[in-house]
């Protein structure tokens, strides 16, 4: 593992080298192929030693490409269904944490947090990062709707619960289970 950490210093320090000399876009362009191959390599030999059950292995390769690429959704979410599948569920929130930080930028930037929490059962944590989400710029994913609805719905606030399912219809007209959902709370709240 250690010679996979020099490895990857070397090719970021390459890179940076290279991308700051004037005329290199060829050699820039060769770093880039050499660091995703490297990245391909890596993501590989994780998934082996994944499927040989060698789980200690895949995780730190996970964590190591995490800090390589703390913006990487795929990589990020890996790393943390790995933590929670391995009963390390503290070590999946500060992932989820460190994820929500570099990416606070996205709505599916608070998602993985959130969704511990809502794990957790901690609602009103849900709903203070996800209300966040609505308000960044990009696509909404339908799962951050749903984790938001549920959440204020577990917490007895049906009129935010439709707020937020009428945002989702915003977002995915004619969408059969939140126009469900809408219905069924308004009739709760109709007393029915």
């Amino acid at each position: 593992m250690r010679t996979l950490t020099v490895l990857a210093t070397l090719v970021l320090a390459t890179s940076a080298v290279t991308a700051n000399s004037p005329g290199q876009e060829k050699e820039s362009e060769r770093v880039d192929e050499i660091m995703t191959a490297f990245n391909d390599r890596l993501a590989d030999q994780a998934d082996d030693w994944f499927g040989l059950g060698d789980f200690p292995k895949a995780l730190r390769s996970l964590e190591m490409r995490a800090e390589l690429h703390p913006r990487d959704d795929e990589i990020n979410t890996d790393l943390i269904f790995m933590y929670d599948n391995l009963f390390m569920t503290d070590k999946a929130l500060a992932a989820a944490i460190r994820y929500r930080v570099a990416n606070t930028d996205r709505p599916e930037g608070f998602f993985p947090e959130a969704n511990q929490y809502y794990k957790r059962k901690i609602y009103p944590m849900v709903i203070a990062l996800l209300e966040q989400s609505l308000e960044a710029k990009g696509p909404i994913h339908r799962n951050i709707f749903v984790l938001l609805s549920r959440s204020w719905k577990e917490l007895g606030f049906l009129k935010q619960a439709i707020r937020v399912w009428e945002r989702q219809l915003k977002e995915y007209p004619g969408d059969p289970v939140a126009t469900m959902h809408i219905k069924n709370a308004k009739a709760e709240l109709a007393g029915g």
